[in-house]
């Protein structure tokens, strides 16, 4: 079992435009790792948004999730 703990935490807004776009904040950005161009998952529990993600990150994302338990996981 991981005993590791993590951290979760705000890190910026954002305003959705007039075509429904967002722009993810600055330090997301760098600490993410997301450049102008890549595509991005959006990650729901229920009917919140928890998460934006690298698509090139989401494998390990969701092998984390699944081992998880009490979580149903829906790609």
């Amino acid at each position: 079992m991981n005993s590791k703990k993590h951290t979760i935490r705000l890190c910026g807004t954002a305003n959705v435009g007039s075509k429904w776009q967002i722009v993810i904040p600055k330090e997301v950005r760098n600490i993410v790792g997301i450049q102008a161009g890549d595509s991005v998952s959006i990650l729901l529990r229920d009917d919140k948004v928890v998460g934006i993600v690298p698509n090139d990150s989401i494998d390990c994302l969701m092998e984390y999730i699944q081992s998880e338990k009490d979580i149903t996981l829906i790609k």
